[in-house]
């Protein structure tokens, strides 16, 4: 896909309005997204990544796409030929049961246990048939939102538990369906030891889930099954540790820690295209930003320093990259401050803004993506201020002020961006103008060579 494609795509996806892709695309959720995956397991699903800017509270959309769309859709053809495992051992509850069951349930008591029981193995076993496959996200939303919702008490824990239970062995089950399996997995990350209030806050994840998520992270994975459910698990791993009310001790948070940097270190599987392993790589630092520990012990800098390579390596996406960086200004860094060298993240977030300038050609990814290399440089934004980031570490002196002067040239790009129109689908025509103190700044960190300022910025040709 080509970048004037990505950026367009980008804009559709936004406004609602369909692609020129086989599968329906839309402002979806991953769990809309998550019924789409390749039956010929030669590419991963559409990947979807809700970010919100932190200066502007725009939501931006990637869209990672991997070999051919499959058919997954409802009325299309489906062209695999695998047989996968269907439960249809079950037995349909009559509507009067439900009636019975779902006020029981709202009442916080089960007075029928087997009844119970059957009506959610039957809705469990659903999951697995081929006609439902375009439903997935529906009956999952409905499972999560209403079901458990509504029940309380004793009713609520015993839907937890039968839920945990059901999606652990589908999940795990490699017979089932690729997308049943991803299903299973969003479903598993979102379960709660206690439901949320009326804000939707104060909610405690469901700890034993935990585990369950953590097996389905394989930094050696062998396929893209393989890597579909991690990026899933991650996503409910982040989920877990960024929640106001944890259930995770310090052992199980070093595990996590660990467990992450053994993904950001990892060498790319040989089937895994870079789109993907960008994914999977951003979706560890993500983890490890919400986190927020600088290693695995309190000492350590393994965290900063995993996030440093990602940082730098131009071989992965620009957005995978900037997760890096924005990684780096929400970690506790003050205990590994006389360990951390500043001047050593100069190149490699100069060189990244350049990037971001060079090669996006829309207001809205160009703002995301230099707030993030900004976010490593100032720490992340609270409500009067920022706090952390490089700057704070480095010494008075020469990387103190390059860093400093860095984000400051940041800024004024992206004020004069906000300014411009976030929802612009092209860059101003004095972009060049806009940027040219920043080019300047970069210049002098990385040398000339590395940096060509001109108006010709918009008309560059794709690189991708």
């Amino acid at each position: 896909m080509s970048r004037k494609q990505r950026n367009r795509t980008f804009q559709n996806l936004v406004s609602g309005r369909r692609t020129g892709c086989s599968a329906p695309v839309g402002p979806m959720r991953l769990s809309r997204l998550s019924t789409l995956i390749p039956t010929d397991l030669n590419a991963v699903i559409i990947l979807r990544r809700t970010a919100v800017f932190a200066a502007v509270g725009l939501a931006a959309v990637l869209v990672l796409c991997g070999g051919r769309f499959a058919a997954a859709q409802e009325g299309a053809g489906n062209t695999d030929q695998k047989t996968y495992r269907e439960i249809r051992d079950v037995k349909e509850v009559s509507r009067g049961e439900i009636r019975e069951i779902t006020s029981s349930m709202r009442g916080g008591s089960i007075p029928d246990r087997a009844l119970f029981e059957r009506y959610f193995n039957y809705r469990i076993a659903e999951f697995t048939w081929p006609e439902n496959r375009h439903l997935l996200h529906s009956m999952r939303d409905r499972l999560k939102k209403q079901d458990l919702q509504q029940a309380a008490g004793s009713a609520y824990e015993a839907l937890n538990a039968l839920l945990l239970k059901r999606m652990t062995e589908i999940a795990s089950g490699e017979a089932y369906h690729p997308a049943v399996r991803l299903n299973a997995v969003l479903l598993l990350g979102k379960l709660d030891r206690n439901k949320p209030n009326f804000s939707g806050k104060g909610f405690v994840p469901l700890p034993d889930a935990l585990p369950v998520l953590m097996a389905r992270v394989k930094p050696d994975s062998a396929t893209a099954v393989d890597d579909a459910l991690m990026v899933a698990a991650l996503t409910g791993i982040r989920r877990q540790v960024e929640a106001e009310q944890k259930a995770i001790d310090p052992k199980e948070q070093q595990q996590i820690v660990e467990t992450m940097l053994a993904v950001l270190n990892s060498e790319k599987p040989d089937h895994r295209n870079l789109d993907v392993d960008g994914w999977v790589r951003r979706r560890a630092a993500e983890v490890l930003s919400a986190i927020g520990a600088s290693g695995t012990d309190s000492n350590g800098t393994a965290v900063v320093d995993a996030l440093l390579a990602m940082t730098a390596n131009d071989k992965l996406p620009i957005t995978s990259r900037c997760a890096a960086a924005d990684a780096v200004g929400h970690l506790d860094l003050t205990r590994v401050a006389k360990k951390i060298d500043a001047k050593q993240w100069l190149r490699p977030l100069a060189m990244l803004a350049h990037e971001v300038t060079d090669e996006e050609t829309s207001v809205g990814p160009v703002i995301y993506y230099l707030e993030s290399v900004r976010t490593a440089l100032l720490g992340r934004a609270t409500k009067d201020d920022r706090r952390g980031g490089l700057v704070s570490l480095a010494k008075e002196g020469d990387s103190h002020d390059a860093l400093a002067a860095l984000s400051e040239h940041i800024g004024n790009v992206v004020e004069k961006l906000v300014s411009y129109g976030i929802n612009e689908p092209d860059l101003p025509e004095d972009f060049p103008q806009m940027v040219r103190d920043l080019e300047k700044d970069i210049s002098s960190l990385t040398g000339p060579e590395h940096i060509v300022a001109s108006e010709e910025i918009k008309s560059r040709p794709d690189k991708r």
